[in-house]
């Protein structure tokens, strides 16, 4: 059986080694130095990418102090966002600008003065190291991030002899990738924001004079087509997405016993005094109405549920009770408990014990259960 080919290979495949600069006249060089900047985004490491700026700062003689702040930045955040610096300030990949000049790329001043501003910027702000005791195991997200770079992978590719042919190709091919059945709206999610980072640097190109000298490889046609193509891929990209909201199935609620419900409730199981035993905390659950009976505090409460909802019980507390319709009184006769409740009550009765024979002050009730409640009667 042939040995299958990891995922690394395969890119290595397609993209073809590192990019040197020897031998190269300033055209060419001007030319290698576009496709280097995506051969490094596609095929470099974050840890390689870290490596490389902490390769730069030794060799500029940088502090002690900064290197050390350097090392312990998260890899992922030597890749600097828009605007991260300042705003409306277009991003830089460190790693990537930090080993062009390491190979003696033409990388522009601005470029590398860029870059020493990033290292301000990043031993300036506070790190988020990640926790070295975390063991690193892959989670979904990551899955599907690894599976659409695989994608992207395929559609730059595709880009790349567009773009070497000088459009006699369509690029069609690309299109025929986001079109497939494995390619999901969750791959396109990433494919999308790395294609619009894309277009937002060419949008740029005329307000940054690197990024313009970096395109002026192209005439405006062809510059207009490479737009118009990346567009049509993000229009690809949003209807997969927007068709991955309409045939997503609601998540089914997971249906809860009145027992796993009450659990965490704390009641008083019996009363001797009174001759008295509760009923269970799980039978407030879907209720309508309830009788609670603190033996601490000797008060008496009946708790009705708003109009077509049902008690409920959230930890030590019961909901859904209508504070209007629900009260609470102080028994001093504790006879009265005794004699009402020793038998089977209707609705009705009790209504008629909470408004007429007990003369004490109404309140409202809190709804909480504790160790000196007792549930009397539920309907």
């Amino acid at each position: 059986m042939a040995k299958k080919k990891d995922k690394k290979s395969v890119e290595g495949y397609h993209w073809g080694a590192e990019p040197t600069w020897e031998g190269l006249n300033e055209d060419q060089a001007k030319s290698k130095y576009f496709f280097a900047l995506n051969w490094y985004n596609y095929m470099a490491s974050d840890a390689q990418k870290k490596k490389w700026v902490l390769d730069y700062a030794k060799k500029k003689k940088m502090k002690e102090e900064v290197l050390k702040r350097l090392h312990s930045v998260d890899a992922k955040r030597f890749d600097i966002g828009y605007g991260d610096t300042e705003d409306d300030e277009m991003g830089l990949d460190m790693g990537v600008y930090a080993r062009l000049l390491a190979l003696g790329a033409p990388v522009p001043k601005e470029k590398e003065a860029k870059l020493k501003k990033c290292i301000v910027h990043l031993i300036t702000k506070k790190s988020s190291t990640p926790d070295e005791t975390t063991p690193n195991i892959p989670n979904i997200q990551e899955n599907i991030r690894n599976k659409a770079s695989g994608i992207l992978a395929e559609i730059l590719n595709v880009e790349e002899k567009m773009l070497s042919s000088r459009f006699k190709e369509s690029g069609q091919e690309a299109m025929n990738i986001l079109k497939r059945e494995t390619t999901k709206g969750v791959h396109c999610k990433f494919i999308k924001e790395e294609l619009t980072s894309i277009v937002k640097e060419i949008e740029f190109s005329s307000k940054d004079p690197d990024l313009k000298e970096g395109y002026s490889i192209f005439r405006k046609p062809e510059l207009k087509k490479y737009l118009t193509w990346l567009k049509a891929l993000i229009t690809e990209c949003d209807l997969k997405i927007a068709n991955m909201s309409r045939v997503r199935k609601p998540r089914k609620k997971k249906v809860r016993s009145a027992e796993d419900v009450a659990k965490k409730a704390q009641i008083q199981e019996s009363f001797s005094e009174l001759n008295l035993k509760s009923m269970p905390a799980s039978a407030i659950v879907g209720s309508s109405s309830a009788v609670l009976f603190n033996t601490k505090t000797k008060e008496l409460q009946l708790l009705s549920s708003f109009p077509g909802q049902e008690l409920t019980i959230k930890g030590t507390t019961i909901f859904n009770f209508d504070p209007s319709s629900s009260t609470k009184k102080k028994v001093r006769k504790m006879d009265i408990v005794k004699t009402s409740f020793s038998k089977k009550i209707t609705i009705t009765k009790i209504r008629e014990l909470m408004e007429k024979t007990l003369r004490t002050k109404a309140s409202v009730p809190n709804g909480r259960l504790n160790k000196y409640t007792m549930i009397l009667s539920v309907f």
